[in-house]
């Protein structure tokens, strides 16, 4: 690995990464969110974009770069494969209510749990905290309280 970036980019990468994986892991808490939150990051499209926001030339390059470790980069690459491969069921990416119901989005969701889960164990205890279900679930109450 040629770790080519200052360690505060990376430990922002790192997070930002975790934080969307942890969003696209878990489908209740999409359900809730791009349902009743009114804000443009809670849908599919953003979730998605968060993610390849991070990895933008792909695992691969981001462990050459230096933002995630080879190890983390084969843990990653069959959820960048799948959300890459995901189409919509009805072709609009903006169609969130129809994402939430397709069987192939399903399997996203379920491979992203798979590398959350093999993630936790390694990472350190601020990024695992960031991969944490819990932590989508505080995110939806604070986010409830600001809502009109």
């Amino acid at each position: 690995m040629r770790n080519v970036i200052d360690p505060e980019t990376r430990r922002n990468i790192r997070l930002n990464l975790w934080d969307a994986i942890s969003e696209i892991s878990d489908l209740d808490f999409q359900r809730k969110a791009w349902d009743q939150i009114d804000s443009p990051h809670f849908a599919y499209v953003e979730f998605c974009e968060c993610f390849f926001d991070c990895l933008p030339n792909g695992v691969q390059a981001a462990a050459e770069y230096g933002s995630i470790t080879e190890e983390e980069a084969r843990v990653l690459a069959p959820l960048f494969d799948a959300i890459e491969a995901h189409k919509s069921p009805t072709g609009s990416d903006y169609d969130d209510a129809a994402i939430l119901r397709d069987p192939n989005w399903h399997e996203v969701v379920r491979i992203a749990e798979i590398c959350r889960r093999s993630l936790v164990s390694l990472v350190d205890s601020e990024e695992a905290n960031r991969l944490s279900r819990a932590r989508n679930q505080a995110c939806l109450e604070k986010l409830n309280a600001c809502q009109p």
